[in-house]
């Protein structure tokens, strides 16, 4: 009885685990192929992780060199504001110097032409006046001494006229010389503006470009941190399904290898009962007929449970949205101070060197003993002798000459030396009339 008992529950155990093992393999399949899914993602999640430190390390080193760029500018900008105010203290004192030798021009002027006069009186009067004519011609004593004072009067006037010119016009000339220096100072300075200027205006641009540059990082940088967050929940979401269903599976295999098993149970008790009723009527038979009709009994019947389907987990896709913002940052250059008349004139250049020059310019002004000088010939007519006027290319310069062929916007342009004069050669420029 207990072999055939046994013999039952082993047969029914080796039905159960033949159905269950399918299940189980399905099971750990879908266990393993999950298993790498998430092995993928916690790989991607490191490199964007590793990604987000490069990119943060430089977007700090962006910003260093920007915060440097600023103070640079910030800089050179007050040594831009600085040189303008010499250029304007170096112009006042070119126009004030301008005053001055107009002055002493017209001084000059005048004294020549009292002399020209009296030169021309001595001339008519065949030579040198007589003063001893003068004084005996005298009708009395009182008239001898009028006349005495007259000529006295005369001579230290025509002495002190003298004197006074000469005076005028070595001051003219020392005038005219620091004329010179302070207009090479004036050019100097407005080189140094432009050099320093054109060096503003790179590293504003090269401080645009790093600004540019440190925003796409970070427009970049807030993408990838998007991605990763979204990356981060869906591993979250994942593995709660994962664990979940390995869960429920895990419950599922546990209730129906309980159900089996007390199925097989069930049946190998039945089974018993059946043989040992059967052995109990076989022995009642011999012994008492009428207890036959007891010994028919009713057979137990078998209960089938049903079996529940694993349900399959659901993933979610999201999508993910960039947002980029950009920002604009602009630094202002001071301009250049203020200025008059500008215009496009045809521009030759000449020298104080060539056959038959004398050097001196229409307004009198020595060019061979001013080599450095910055001078221009014009015409009157369009720009004024003695405007200051700023030439692209030359530097601030006097118009101090006129030109038989300088008509119209034309202007010449003085070098001290020849080659330089050549290398000029014939050019459209933009000249600027400065005022006060």
């Amino acid at each position: 009885m207990k072999k055939s008992f046994l013999l039952a529950i082993v047969m029914v155990v080796g039905f159960m685990s033949s159905s269950i093992v399918p299940v189980q393999a399905e099971t750990a399949d879908d266990l393993e192929g999950v298993r790498d899914q998430r092995s993928e993602v916690k790989t991607e999640l490191s490199d964007s992780e590793q990604q987000i430190a490069s990119v943060l390390e430089e977007l700090e080193q962006l910003k260093s060199e920007i915060a440097s760029t600023e103070a640079e500018l910030e800089e050179k900008q007050q040594a831009i504001d600085e040189t303008d105010q010499q250029i304007d203290a170096l112009l006042e004192d070119i126009f004030v110097l301008e005053d001055e030798m107009s002055e002493l021009e017209d001084k000059i002027e005048e004294r020549f032409e009292i002399l020209k006069d009296r030169m021309k009186s001595v001339q008519h009067s065949g030579g040198d006046i007589n003063y001893l004519e003068v004084l005996f011609g005298a009708q009395s004593f009182e008239d001898f001494i009028s006349r005495a004072n007259a000529v006295n009067k005369i001579a230290d006037s025509d002495a002190s006229l003298i004197e006074q010119q000469e005076e005028d016009i070595a001051s003219l000339e020392d005038k005219r010389s620091e004329e010179v220096d302070k207009m090479a100072d004036l050019n100097d300075l407005k080189d140094e503006q432009a050099t320093a200027k054109e060096s503003v205006e790179l590293a504003l641009a090269d401080s645009n470009a790093q600004k540019d540059e440190l925003e796409t990082k970070q427009a970049d940088l807030e993408s990838l941190v998007a991605e990763l967050e979204i990356t981060d929940s869906q591993l979250a979401s994942l593995e709660a399904d994962i664990q979940a269903d390995i869960t429920a599976e895990e419950e599922k295999v546990k209730e129906e290898e309980a159900a089996k098993l007390a199925e097989a149970e069930e049946k190998a008790a039945e089974e018993e009962v059946k043989v040992h009723q059967e052995k109990e009527t076989s022995v009642a038979a011999k012994t008492i007929t009428n207890d036959s009709e007891k010994e028919n009994e009713e057979a137990p019947v078998e209960k089938e449970e049903p079996k529940e389907e694993p349900s399959e987990p659901k993933e979610e896709k999201s999508s993910n949205n960039e947002d980029k913002v950009g920002k604009e940052e602009s630094v202002a250059v001071k301009d250049e101070q203020s200025s008059g008349k500008s215009f496009t004139v045809s521009s030759t250049a000449y020298t104080a060197n060539c056959s038959g020059c004398s050097g001196i310019t229409s307004t009198g002004f020595d060019l061979k003993q001013n080599p450095g000088a910055k001078v221009i010939a014009v015409d009157p007519s369009v720009i004024p002798l003695g405007s200051i006027v700023e030439v692209e290319g030359y530097g601030v310069a006097v118009a101090r000459d006129t030109g038989g062929a300088i008509k119209g916007n034309k202007i010449d342009v003085f070098f001290p030396d020849t080659s330089q004069a050549h290398s000029w050669g014939r050019k459209d420029v933009k000249v600027t009339i400065l005022e006060r």
